[in-house]
């Protein structure tokens, strides 16, 4: 499901996209094809052309910072988690820092009929497990590379205290979400802030942060890939669980599949999941509600998340 932009586009000319193609592809004279490829809210990227091969180029228009994550990220993954091959990368690049992947032949999960419910949820499973199987000594916010910028302490729940702090003195969130709202949230976050993980020495992971359908290819084969990594971080693996799940109206899905894909991969989920996954998402709702961009139709869409999973709470049924 489209929604709006919060940067727009940025358009090349064929010169200026070519000039920057050619630090990957010196020999590479002329693009055959190239477009922009819809899809995201903040960077821009170009689907091309060379030859009868096809390839991807993201330009990163927010942070620059995140192109430096985004390599040192696929260092440690690629090969071992279904993702776009890195190309080429130029963190340092003026305007824009900019990187080149393969082009991967496919359609968002978004797109597939109901008869793939169970193999696609099996296989989101499996790649989530995947992600989580990179463990990671220290838990926080990645920074140059995938050094630890902001850290989180052992023993603390930085997903509930993020959301707390930001529901509970953000002016621009509480008039978006609305007062009676943002007061009903934080009441409810206090009864069952239980269910948010907490920092332990054996549950921080690579985390993907942004497990979402426009982020997931189907490929014919029945794999899935994973794009855009920029806003991976050291931290616990269920909140990819909460930001799928809030968009479990937009694909096919079953429960039971993705527990059994993920168990069965390896991956460990706590007892109570489900709740424990859609009450982590309230930091992704607050978080996104805190963008200074108007964007009326995704904050409409994170409120009724968020007033969905307060006022079906009791009758969620584990798988």
């Amino acid at each position: 499901m489209e929604i709006e932009r919060s940067i727009e586009h940025i358009h090349l000319d064929h010169a200026t996209l070519l000039t920057l193609i050619r630090k990957a592809f010196p020999h590479c004279q002329k693009l055959d094809e190239w477009k922009i490829l819809s899809g995201g809210a903040l960077n821009t990227s170009y689907q091309f052309k060379i030859g009868s091969d096809a390839f991807v180029l993201r330009l990163y228009a927010r942070d620059r910072s995140h192109c430096k994550t985004e390599q040192a990220i696929h260092r440690l993954i690629d090969g071992r988690v279904s993702t776009p091959k890195l190309i080429y990368a130029d963190d340092s690049c003026e305007p824009w820092a900019y990187s080149i992947f393969e082009f991967i032949a496919g359609m968002h999960i978004s797109e597939l009929s109901s008869e793939h419910k169970t193999s696609l949820s099996h296989e989101l499973g499996s790649l989530l497990a995947s992600i989580h199987a990179f463990s990671l000594p220290e838990a926080g916010l990645f920074d140059n590379g995938i050094a630890i910028g902001r850290r989180f302490e052992v023993g603390s729940s930085p997903y509930f205290e993020e959301t707390y702090a930001i529901l509970s003195t953000n002016k621009t969130v509480r008039l978006r979400l609305g007062e009676n709202l943002s007061d009903e949230a934080l009441i409810f976050m206090q009864k069952h802030k239980d269910f948010f993980p907490t920092v332990k020495q054996d549950n921080i992971c690579l985390t993907h942060s942004d497990f979402k359908p426009v982020n997931l290819l189907y490929h014919p084969s029945g794999r899935v890939f994973v794009l855009d990594w920029e806003f991976a971080h050291a931290g616990i693996g269920i909140l990819d669980f909460a930001i799928l799940l809030r968009h479990r109206d937009q694909f096919p899905l079953d429960l039971g599949g993705l527990e059994q894909g993920y168990t069965g991969a390896g991956g460990r989920l706590p007892a109570h999941w489900l709740h424990s996954a859609l009450i982590t998402d309230f930091v992704n709702i607050a978080t996104l509600l805190e963008h200074p961009a108007e964007r009326p139709q995704l904050f409409h869409q994170l409120k009724s998340s968020m007033q969905t999973t307060i006022n079906e709470w009791e009758s969620m049924h584990e798988v």
